[in-house]
């Protein structure tokens, strides 16, 4: 089939009865590279990887399997193109002079070694002053450490804790009765934790007792079915909740079918021949420019 790609794929589309032109305003591609897939002249193509997005969009445009379609390209004229291309580029790199390379490679490596001995001259090799000054300043740092430990700071003494014991008629000469002051302190506070523990467990309590709210059901993910029936030939473009777009073409009696959770935005070139059905129900689709109707929003809620 190498011969015949092209002719494979033009009769594919034939038979579904769509033009280039149609596949063209689908696919946003250029007629003459379509043209030229049907006519399998892929050197007018940038890359390889160009070939096969477009011929992925083609097969998408006429309903076809795209894995096959690519499977096919693969097996009859993909491969081929790659051994072609790849004696191209060898034949070119040997004409260029494989000698020169290995000598650039040759003198990056000697460069390379030349600079590492310098390093390790540099870096290792240093006079002995050096080293004895950097060891002999770490030493009296170590020495200072040890000779001036951290002395710890006199505790300061609490001035609401202090007015508090005033209060209370106690005196507080030093730091040293600090401990009876806060053993005071803890002891008036005592009741008043216990009160707030009291009202506590009691909130605890009503909680644990109090009824659970009923769980209303949550508005679970529904999927909704949109079927679209092609009475003539029409092309589309849908959007499935905001997210995913798709833009095929169905032939005279031929039919797709989508799921959204939210919504659809469908475009369509025929209004006439076409027909909508949401959950088994009819869809009424409102009139078109030139029976072309764009950016029509389906909501099945509001269907509902």
């Amino acid at each position: 089939m190498q011969g015949n790609f092209g002719s494979f794929l033009k009769s594919e589309r034939e038979l579904r009865g769509i033009s280039l032109e149609e596949i063209s305003d689908v696919t946003k591609v250029r007629l003459t590279f379509l043209k030229a897939i049907e006519s399998n002249n892929f050197d007018e193509f940038p890359g390889e990887v160009f070939i096969k997005g477009y011929i992925r969009s083609y097969a998408k445009a006429i309903g076809s399997d795209v894995d096959e379609i690519l499977n096919i390209y693969d097996d009859e004229i993909g491969r081929d193109r790659k051994e072609k291309i790849l004696e191209r580029e060898r034949k070119a790199l040997e004409a260029s002079g494989g000698d020169g390379s290995f000598l650039k490679f040759i003198f990056s490596l000697a460069l390379l070694i030349v600079v590492g001995a310098g390093i390790y001259f540099v870096f290792y090799n240093l006079p002995d002053d050096g080293k004895t000054m950097v060891e002999s300043a770490g030493e009296s740092e170590k020495l200072s450490v040890e000779k001036f430990p951290d002395s710890p700071l006199p505790r300061p003494v609490d001035s609401s804790v202090k007015v508090e014991a005033e209060s209370l008629g106690e005196t507080i000469p030093s730091s040293e009765n600090s401990g009876e002051v806060e053993a005071v302190k803890q002891t008036q506070s005592t009741p008043t934790a216990q009160a707030q523990l009291i009202v506590n467990d009691e909130q605890v309590k009503k909680e644990a007792t109090a009824p659970e709210e009923p769980v209303l059901p949550s508005a679970v993910n529904t999927l909704h079915s949109l079927q679209i029936q092609a009475k003539e030939k029409s092309w589309f473009s849908l959007t499935i909740d905001n997210l995913t777009e798709e833009k095929f073409i169905l032939p005279a009696g031929a039919q797709k079918q989508f799921s959204a959770s939210d919504n659809f935005k469908i475009t369509i070139g025929n209004r006439a021949g076409v027909v909508l059905v949401l959950n088994g129900k009819p869809v009424v689709i409102p009139p078109g420019k030139q029976n072309v109707v764009r950016d029509f929003i389906i909501n099945p809620k509001k269907e509902e």
